[in-house]
């Protein structure tokens, strides 16, 4: 009898310019938030949607443990054809919308777990390496995709969930709770009340 078990290396390396598998795993509506414009130094309220993909073959330590690499987007909430979100939306479809699309809403949570070819541009202030999305391509055909190590998920206002909201860094968590959609939810129940009550 056996147990066979694949090896998985997750040797953390050091990020660097190029182009890496990623896997879009999480969208997360942030509401309505200020925006400095700096040609115009006037502030501007806009809908912002985070996007956040992982690079499954890339690692880096985090707490001294290797975890695969993050890559975050923040976007305007908008599909303008002149808007970055719709570049890159095009970039993870592969093609452009076609007629019939265009008469209708997108439903952005439809890209959730697609893999693409992410070009990012890394800079690094110290020990600290900051990568940034540049561009969107859909990956080769012969292109092989590792699993992706994180479930996909997705918070949207429409279809709040407190325990999705808690997992979240307290830096997000903190720009979320300063939008007027977060200032709308219904109260917070607190789960002891509720265990109490049905005692």
């Amino acid at each position: 009898m056996s147990l066979l078990l694949p090896i998985i290396q997750q040797s953390p390396t050091d990020l660097t310019t190029g182009e890496y598998v990623g896997i879009l795993f999480r969208i997360v509506e942030k509401g309505t938030q200020d925006e400095l414009f700096k040609q115009t130094n006037q502030l501007y309220q806009r809908p912002k949607v985070l996007l956040t993909w992982v690079l499954p073959d890339q690692y880096e330590l985090v707490q001294k443990q290797p975890r695969p690499v993050l890559i975050h987007k923040e976007y305007t909430q908008s599909l303008r054809q002149s808007s970055h979100l719709y570049r890159d939306v095009i970039g993870m479809r592969g093609y452009d919308f076609s007629e019939s699309e265009l008469t209708y809403p997108f439903d952005l949570l439809s890209l959730l777990g697609t893999p693409s070819l992410l070009s990012v541009q890394v800079t690094k202030k110290g020990e600290t390496c900051h990568p940034e999305l540049k561009q969107i391509k859909p990956l080769p055909a012969d292109t092989g995709v590792s699993d992706c190590p994180y479930d996909f998920y997705s918070l949207t206002f429409k279809d709040w969930n407190w325990e999705i909201y808690d997992e979240l860094s307290q830096k997000l968590q903190q720009e979320i709770a300063r939008s007027p959609e977060y200032a709308k939810l219904p109260a917070r129940v607190n789960q002891s009340t509720i265990e109490n009550h049905d005692q």
